[in-house]
């Protein structure tokens, strides 16, 4: 998935950089700010130890909640200093603002009778830590200056231009929903902070002829996209942002980017892919990256099906159609928000495909007479190999890269593969035809810049104490969020130790893991009144519905639509929920 730069086997073992996924789970982020936060306070650990290898974050990618903590987390990785209203924060600003602020009475003051939820206290609380990015760095361990942190957050758009496909007979116009913001933050040897962007700014910004935002346009740009990606549909109204398209700005509108890609592990790849192909970073080795997926959801039950009870004839299933939904539905639901999880199996499944065939070569070169000629058999190959390179827009200096480091790519993979590969270096030109030979198959395959993916997981094991009512609950009572932010701590913890990686110092200092929530009298009175709230706000959105279809409907009864909208909105709120938390039948 990336590759080794120039002098990559010169940079072994002095640093670790780790890309990180943050999904959207309304409420539940406070799970992945717990998370987080606990990652941040090992890595610092871990830095701070005599002869240890340091490990940097240097990229991330958010969907929905998480690109708003991915923001927190870029904030307080840049300067440790940041100043919210009450006093220096450092990495606990994610727990001020999860935990503290991000309160259902909070949430909901203000808000239009079109959602559920107002955007004005995300914006308040955007104002309050991120309105002045600081001009200088005072940054976490966990930030490398010359590596900088690179940000990209899913969105959807709502107002889109066809994108046209060339067909036999013509053209095939499409719609593509799916968008994403990139931004970068940089500092320099002076501890000047930088950022910069493409393609997304504030909705009025307008720089005709050019894509690229900079400065206070870019940092500002970053904190509504991140608002923007959490812009949960009928809880938050749409925003707008500027973007460019075909060497124009325009403004266009998004909601929460959660709906089309809510697990962007594929964009935390691309975004790492790119941070270390670019000649402008530190060079990195493949076994020199790490990734983690934050995930808020506990991982899919054993599917039992078909139910008790079915009639099986034979090669045909007599079933209850109200099963059959059941069925469907929620594996709908799983698919729509798991695409990316099942990503990663399909694209370690091709190499592993591939490093047979890999090494097959090696077997076959081995056993190749000594008298072959294995110079020419590189001198013919090569041209063939950069005539594909061409073709596949892989440039020279991307295509030397590759070949200076697909031996050492192959670090992993079964049948001792690596170390046969290497063995052909005894015999002259063989290890030369071998690389040649193999980047002919990378390239044919697609899988040139690929190596095996396998994450650090999180995750809890239960469902979390905020997770009823499609995860707002958790905005109900901060007891709630406080419990599951710790609990977010203890599994991260909890994840680092069991992947005993040689290369990282753990803190032995565990977090406990907090017991279950048991709610008093006055937090249960408090709690049925945050859900009355909450459900009063529901029932305003679905009266206002039921007006605008009463007024188009001549003689509707307006109790009636009242009634029904009501239901419908419950339920749209509720599956896309489920969408989002990446739930299958529970």
């Amino acid at each position: 998935m990336q590759k080794s730069g120039p002098g990559a086997n010169l940079m072994a073992k002095t640093e670790r950089r780790l890309a990180l996924t943050i999904k959207g789970g309304v409420s539940l982020g406070t799970y992945e700010a717990g998370a987080i936060t606990q990652l941040l306070s090992l890595i610092s650990y871990n830095n701070q130890q005599p002869n240890a290898i340091p490990w940097y974050i240097d990229c991330v990618a958010g969907a929905s909640a998480g690109s708003i903590t991915a923001a927190m987390l870029a904030r307080a990785l840049i300067n440790t200093g940041a100043v919210g209203p009450n006093g220096t924060m450092s990495a606990a600003v994610l727990q001020e603002i999860w935990v503290q602020r991000l309160a259902l009475d909070a949430l909901a003051a203000g808000a239009p009778n079109t959602s559920i939820l107002s955007s004005d206290a995300v914006r308040q609380i955007a104002n309050d830590y991120f309105a002045l990015w600081p001009a200088i760095a005072a940054p976490h361990p966990a930030f490398r200056a010359a590596s900088g942190v690179s940000l990209v957050f899913t969105l959807s758009a709502l107002d889109v231009e066809p994108t046209t496909a060339q067909a036999a007979n013509g053209a095939l116009l499409y719609d593509e929903y799916a968008a994403n913001a990139r931004f970068d933050l940089t500092v320099d040897n002076t501890g000047a902070v930088t950022s910069s962007g493409s393609g997304s700014a504030l909705c009025l910004y307008n720089t005709p002829g050019n894509p690229l935002v900079t400065g206070k346009d870019a940092s500002d740009a970053l904190i509504w996209a991140a608002i923007s990606s959490g812009a949960f549909p009928l809880a938050f109204a749409p925003h707008a942002l500027a973007r460019y398209e075909n060497l124009l700005w325009k403004k266009r509108w998004f909601s929460d980017g959660g709906i089309y890609d809510n697990d962007p592990v594929g964009e935390m790849i691309n975004l790492a892919h790119d941070i270390d192909w670019n000649p402008n970073k530190p060079p990195l080795s493949d076994g020199d990256r790490r990734f983690l997926v934050i995930l808020t959801e506990p991982q899919a039950p054993v599917d039992v099906w078909p139910p008790d009870g079915t009639d099986l004839a034979g090669d045909l299933l007599n079933i209850n159609p109200l099963d059959m939904l059941a069925k469907l539905l929620p594996g709908f639901i799983d698919e729509a928000g798991n695409s990316g999880l099942r990503g990663i199996s399909q694209v370690n499944q091709s190499i592993l495909k591939r490093a047979k065939v890999i090494s097959d070569l090696v077997s076959v070169l081995n056993t190749t007479a000594s008298s072959f000629e294995f110079g020419a058999l590189r001198n013919m190959v090569q041209p063939i190999v950069e005539r594909m390179a061409e073709r596949q827009s892989v440039s020279h200096e991307l295509l030397a890269l590759i070949r200076s480091s697909f031996i050492d790519d192959l670090q992993g993979l079964p049948d001792n593969l690596q170390a046969r590969a290497l063995a052909l270096g005894t015999r002259p030109n063989v290890k030369e035809a071998f690389v040649e030979m193999g980047l002919l198959v990378d390239l044919s395959a697609g899988l040139a810049d690929k190596v095996l993916f396998r994450p650090i997981v999180i995750g809890p094991a239960k469902a979390l104490a905020g997770d009823p009512l499609e995860a707002f609950s958790g905005f109900f009572l901060q007891q709630l969020r406080q419990h599951d932010f710790d609990q977010g701590g203890a599994d991260a913890y909890a994840a680092m130790k069991a992947v005993r990686d040689p290369d990282f110092v753990l803190d032995p200092n565990a977090p406990v893991p907090p017991a279950d929530v048991v709610l008093s009298a006055a937090e249960q009175a408090q709690y049925s009144s945050a859900e009355k709230l909450f459900n009063d706000r529901v029932g305003v959105v679905a009266d206002t519905m039921a007006q605008e279809l009463a007024g188009q409907l001549p003689g509707a009864s307006l109790p009636i639509f009242g009634k029904l909208t009501r239901e419908t909105i419950g339920e749209v709120v509720k599956y896309l929920a489920e969408i989002f938390l990446g739930r299958s039948e529970r």
